[in-house]
């Protein structure tokens, strides 16, 4: 089975992100600085996703484990040397803390002739992949030369509805029918190959980052002022 590894085991990472990686057919491998959603993850090694247009019917996503960041870098660094996609929802000023461990996974996996990765930050951000990227080379771990030779890093932009949610006694993520993981094509590995089969692959990412900050982020805006203003 093909592997991922995705940093954050936030409500995005495992109610969106992870559903998508889940469907495309990936082990989900976790990295995280929160114990609390580690030993979560690694209770079962499955959890629960309800889908909120359909009567919360109950989604298992399974073959997932989680290692810690802090305390298990090494188990994180291997999976890297072992993972088809790279993924992150960690929000976007968290991605110079991911940066280090990272650049030393892909610096490892380059060592070790290990084939090109797709890393990409899946955050509410212009360009955030391009930001990871940026840190990752402020580390001074890796260069950029050489995060070229191991990797591939396409920006996204991403939209779900995610909220906790315990039904017929289980706790698991509330995720909405509706979401949009758009993927810059151009800088795929292989522009013909998609590595995350429910995403959108366009040529113009700046124009659905810009729709979404308008009618996206405006709106949840005007309805909190509206809102507050109203008491």
């Amino acid at each position: 089975m093909k592997t991922a590894v995705h940093f954050g085991a936030g409500k995005i990472g495992r109610g969106f992100i992870a559903d998508l990686l889940h469907d495309t057919g990936y082990r989900i491998v976790f990295a995280d600085v929160v114990d609390a959603l580690v030993d979560l993850v690694n209770e079962k090694h499955e959890y629960s996703l309800f889908l909120i247009d359909n009567n919360y019917e109950e989604k298992v996503i399974d073959n997932v484990i989680a290692y810690s960041s802090i305390k298990e870098p090494e188990k994180v660094i291997e999976e890297i040397g072992n993972a088809e996609v790279i993924t992150t929802s960690v929000m976007a000023t968290n991605l110079p803390k991911i940066a280090p461990l990272l650049a030393k996974g892909l610096k490892q996996r380059l060592a070790d002739g290990k084939s090109k990765v797709t890393v990409m930050a899946c955050e509410n951000a212009m360009m955030g992949t391009d930001i990871l990227k940026k840190a990752m080379i402020d580390t001074g771990i890796i260069t950029e030369e050489e995060l070229d030779a191991i990797g591939a890093y396409p920006n996204t932009a991403v939209d779900r509805m995610v909220f906790d949610g315990v039904h017929n006694g289980k706790q698991g993520i509330e995720i909405g029918a509706a979401f949009e993981l758009a993927i810059e094509r151009g800088k795929l590995i292989d522009p013909n190959v998609e590595p995350i089969k429910g995403g959108e692959y366009v040529d113009d990412l700046g124009m659905f980052l810009q729709r979404k900050i308008y009618i996206v982020n405006c709106g949840h805006a005007l309805t909190g002022y509206y809102g507050h203003v109203n008491g």
